[in-house]
């Protein structure tokens, strides 16, 4: 190694078309990188929970029925509901169950569809629950 020991200090015999890199950035280049990108993203994908569908029983069957019958028995009246109901995930298998609160408006037999006078749809088959305040809509109505 001895014989490069005079030109070891020297400068760069010409000028560099390009100006020289910055050590900064020359030390960017040797930086780590993420070689499995989007890993993180799966396996948190993965590692979220969600509940599946309740298949409803008889009695939960016959009060679902009841509750459309009065929400039927009384149109134009703006009665104000709650409905716990189950929402697919966008991703994997199952959902989770969501509570919507607001004005009936008409049941959508053909679409099966429970509308509100906001414009929210919910479907039949995914409703868990109904709670009907009948006093407040009559209240509202005097």
């Amino acid at each position: 190694m001895d014989n490069y020991e005079h030109i070891r200090n020297m400068k760069y015999p010409f000028d560099l078309i390009k100006p020289r890199m910055s050590l900064h950035d020359r030390a960017a280049q040797f930086s780590p990188f993420a070689a499995l990108t989007g890993y993180e993203d799966e396996t948190n994908e993965t590692a979220r929970l969600t509940d599946d569908k309740l298949i409803l029983d008889d009695d939960r069957q016959v009060m679902l029925n009841d509750a459309a019958q009065k929400l039927l028995s009384h149109p134009y009246e703006k009665v104000p509901v709650t409905v716990e109901y189950f929402v697919p995930d966008y991703a994997k298998e199952g959902g989770k169950y969501a509570t919507y609160s607001g004005k009936f408006r008409w049941i959508d037999t053909y679409n099966r569809f429970i509308v509100f006078y906001d414009g929210k749809e919910i479907p039949l088959d995914d409703i868990y629950d109904i709670q009907i305040n009948l006093n407040d809509a009559l209240d509202s109505e005097i």
